[in-house]
């Protein structure tokens, strides 16, 4: 058996290992965290109230809205494997 990260893939025409493509995964990553860190220290305070492209919500209550269902949704997995589906 070959070991997983000597596991060559074509990756947009770019012959790379496993390994090279997870690294490459976690610093795309890691960039857009910083950059969305970096997006939410520039806010001021009007900015966070002000209104956002959903009219119902301000820019400061949709962040709110996604960081709580970024938090809640993994902590109801075990509830969606005991829902029986309907078909």
């Amino acid at each position: 058996m070959v070991p997983r990260s000597t596991i060559s893939r074509d990756v947009g025409g770019l012959d790379m290992s496993d390994s090279e493509v997870g690294k490459g995964i976690r610093d795309e990553l890691e960039e857009t965290r910083r950059q969305f860190h970096a997006l939410l220290a520039s806010l001021s305070a009007a900015d966070w109230d002000a209104p956002s492209r959903n009219p119902a919500w301000t820019n400061g209550q949709l962040v709110f809205h996604m960081l709580f269902a970024f938090v809640l949704i993994p902590s109801l997995f075990w509830l969606i494997r005991l829902v029986p589906r309907s078909g």
